[in-house]
Parts: structure tokens; C-alpha cells; sequence
């Protein structure tokens, strides 16, 4: 979660004496500002609770990774038309959550576009 997010969320209580250093697909490295013990998200559910690291800079808001696949023993189920449902079970209560997915093309007309432009595709 880049710092920017974190400070938005209020007074969330950071641990700067956990950190990590993460590496990316590129083999490129980078030190975690600091860790969020037992943040909670919701997926609809209830909450659970995770370990977030901040980032200084990043272009998204979260990513869920290896570790939050593996907590939640994380299975995706695709289909042809681009649908994706995703099962994730609570660590915490063994609950078994469910969550449909729609492709993000319907919902967002710059992907529209660049679906239609077969030089945005990168294939």
C-alpha cells in the first residue's frame, strides 16, 4: 500500500522496526516504509485481518500478492467471457467467501479503447 493511501485512512499505527524489502518481477528491489499489523479488510463478508506493508510510491492501492494468496488459500475460477470468480477462505473463521468478477473492459472506456487498438494490446 503506497503512503499516500495509508495517510488517508486516518491514524492507522505503523510499525517502522518491521520492515521488509520486497522484490518485483524485475528483480528489482525496494525497503518497505513500514508494516500495518492486523489491518482489516472487507470483501463483503466481514472483515480479516492482514499484515500491510507501505510503500513510499506505488500506482495502485493495494496489491494483494504470494502472502495474501497463501493466508487465504486463494482459488480463481476464469471462464471464457473474461468472468473470474475468486474464493478466499477466512483465516481467522474458516469461512468460505465467493467473490464474481466482471471483466474491467465493460466498465471502463479507456480499456474499451485500447481493447479495440491492437497496437495497446502489447501483443
Amino acid at each position: 500500500m503506497p503512503a499516500r493511501v495509508w495517510q488517508s485512512l486516518g491514524s492507522i499505527p505503523l510499525r517502522p522496526d518491521y520492515k521488509l524489502t520486497m522484490e518485483s518481477v524485475n528483480t528489482s528491489t525496494n525497503e518497505m516504509l513500514s508494516v500495518v499489523e492486523n489491518m482489516p479488510l472487507d470483501f463483503g463478508t466481514g472483515e480479516m485481518l492482514f499484515q500491510v506493508q507501505i510503500v513510499e510510491t506505488a500506482n495502485f492501492n493495494v496489491l494483494l500478492g504470494r502472502p495474501f494468496y497463501t493466508l487465504t488459500s486463494c482459488k480463481t475460477e476464469d471462464t471464457p467471457s473474461g468472468e473470474q470468480d475468486i474464493t478466499l477462505i477466512d483465516p481467522n473463521t474458516g469461512k468460505m467467501i465467493r467473490i464474481p468478477t466482471k471483466p474491467w473492459i465493460k466498465k471502463c472506456p479507456g480499456c474499451a479503447k485500447c481493447a479495440e487498438d491492437e497496437a495497446a494490446k502489447g501483443f
